[in-house]
């Protein structure tokens, strides 16, 4: 998100310095970029909150303009915070969903709370994740500001089986174990039923132990990560979009850009109430939300879009025109909006 937004900035003004951490292909990548980039060693914490703090130092020597956009309030915002407010200038504070944890009490959430009240502009990414800041006594100053998409078209090439699609990181909540049980109830009513898996994560071993107990080992099929090519294909073949998250142990879901990502295949998306994927989904027009723990729901909800296939097309061609609006530049725009308010 944060290079997204660096590369529109870069386009109005040569004065963007980004602070980073190292990376194997860091200096290929830096050759490429339109800004200024200053790395630091990505050490354990705390030690990192202070890498940070340096590498930003060197990167107020160089801007003319002071503002600092942290990608998060730990440990990004904790280190700028470190630096003295007349040296420093203004500071955003982005926040995504699981970074703020309303339920925990104790240090870190006052460390939290600090942090946030030393920043002049916080942007949460959706709705969701504002009222999760709400929740944890974070309300000063909050904008929503939504994450973009980069608006690639992908035309579809639907594959001839019913073919549900899941693209990220393989964890307990964004609700890949709900679908594989759904899948096990749809196989009687859709014969040919498929499950395309695309990510790596550590609860891949758990899903694969679940698809092979309800003996789905010939109808799902774990990917991997696969390059930006494969990607769009596999959007490309699939009939609908589907990861129906819910919270676990305090992990949510602020948004979901990639229910944006499936948009551009005309693809109508399957998401989790009770999260941010009601900013990138409306209900019953671009795709459907549903409680991503109740397992009927989501076998319903994907029932419903393999056998009304023109209303799950048009949810689709919605999806499209609504996901085109979801740019870089929008989001770059509200921001500096919020800041000027």
């Amino acid at each position: 998100m944060m290079a997204a937004l660096a590369n529109v900035a870069a386009a109005e003004t040569d004065d963007v310095v980004v602070v980073a951490p190292s990376t194997l292909d860091a200096r290929a990548f830096d050759v490429d970029a339109h800004y200024r980039t200053i790395r630091y060693q990505n050490l354990y914490r705390p030690a990192n909150v202070v890498a940070i703090a340096v590498a930003f130092c060197k990167a107020l020597r160089v801007a003319r303009d002071r503002t600092a956009f942290a990608a998060n309030w730990w440990p990004s915002g904790l280190a700028i915070v470190m630096v003295p407010r007349a040296v420093r200038g203004k500071l955003v504070i982005f926040a995504h969903g699981s970074d703020v944890a309303p339920s925990k009490g104790g240090f870190r959430k006052a460390l939290m709370q600090y942090v946030y009240g030393c920043s002049d502009v916080v942007l949460a990414n959706s709705r969701f994740t504002k009222d999760l800041l709400a929740r944890a006594g974070v309300t000063r100053r909050v904008s929503v500001v939504s994450p973009g998409v980069d608006v690639v078209p992908i035309a579809p090439a639907r594959s001839l089986e019913p073919t549900v699609l899941s693209v990220g990181r393989l964890v307990k909540r964004k609700g890949f174990d709900r679908i594989v049980f759904a899948l096990a109830a749809l196989t009687s009513r859709f014969p040919t039923i498929r499950y395309e898996i695309v990510g790596n994560g550590p609860y891949r071993a758990q899903l694969e132990d679940l698809v092979r107990k309800h003996g789905l080992g010939d109808r799902v099929v774990f990917h991997g990560v696969l390059s930006d090519a494969d990607v769009q294909r596999a959007y490309a073949r699939a009939w609908c979009f589907a990861l129906p998250v819910r919270a676990v142990d305090g992990d949510v879901e602020g948004f979901g850009i990639v229910y944006l990502e499936a948009a551009m295949a005309r693809l109508p998306a399957l998401g989790g109430l009770h999260s941010g994927a009601g900013d990138a989904i409306v209900d019953g027009v671009t795709g459907l939300l549903v409680d991503g723990n109740d397992v009927v729901a989501v076998t319903d909800a994907l029932a419903k879009i393999f056998e009304n296939r023109e209303e799950a097309e048009r949810m689709g061609d919605r999806a499209f025109e609504r996901a085109k609006t979801f740019t870089w530049q929008r989001s770059f725009d509200h921001a500096k909006r919020a800041l000027e308010t």
